[in-house]
């Protein structure tokens, strides 16, 4: 709308003129600045220019972070159990499968590969009149099962390898 338009317009029912009681826009940007004082910075809007929000509080902060921190720390326990798992898995199916009848895989050979600083949990149980010792090698994880559970029986004095179970059957 044109502004001498506007001048020229007086408002329905009324005899003041329109803008009377407002203050111009250079008076609004005086009584602004006076009323923040001179030499400060001007209060931060709820919205910046871009359309934002405002700032967020300290505290807010530290919460939100915090729990990116702890999912990141949660994160990399997975990722560790499984690499972890995964490492040693893999290579005790492959000699698993390679292992015959007349060469087993050999317990030691597992304790090997799974690693010598992972002590793995033993059990024994019965199948018929034999007994199976069970050796059980567990990852922690807060999601998912990750464990290796060797079947081992002695056969003309040596221990070898009678099946493997992995995951939630492991148990």
């Amino acid at each position: 709308m044109n502004p001498e338009r506007r001048r020229a317009r007086r408002p329905l029912g009324g005899s003041r003129p329109l803008g009377a009681g407002r203050k111009a826009p250079q008076q609004r940007e005086q009584t602004r600045q006076t009323s923040q004082g001179r030499g400060q910075k001007p209060k931060a809007s709820k919205q910046n220019k871009a359309g934002a929000t405002k700032e967020r509080s300290p505290v807010e902060r530290a919460v939100v972070w915090g729990c990116i921190g702890v999912m990141i720390v949660i994160v990399m326990f997975e990722l560790g159990a499984r690499v972890s798992y995964s490492r040693a898995l893999t290579p005790i199916q492959d000699q698993f499968e390679e292992a015959t009848r007349h060469e087993p895989l050999k317990l030691e050979t597992v304790i090997e590969i799974v690693g010598q600083g992972r002590p793995p949990v033993q059990s024994t149980t019965k199948s018929g009149t034999a007994e199976i010792q069970v050796y059980t090698w567990r990852w922690f994880s807060f999601f998912k099962k990750y464990a290796i559970s060797v079947y081992v029986h002695e056969r003309e004095g040596i221990e070898s390898v009678w099946e493997v179970k992995t995951g939630a059957e492991a148990e």
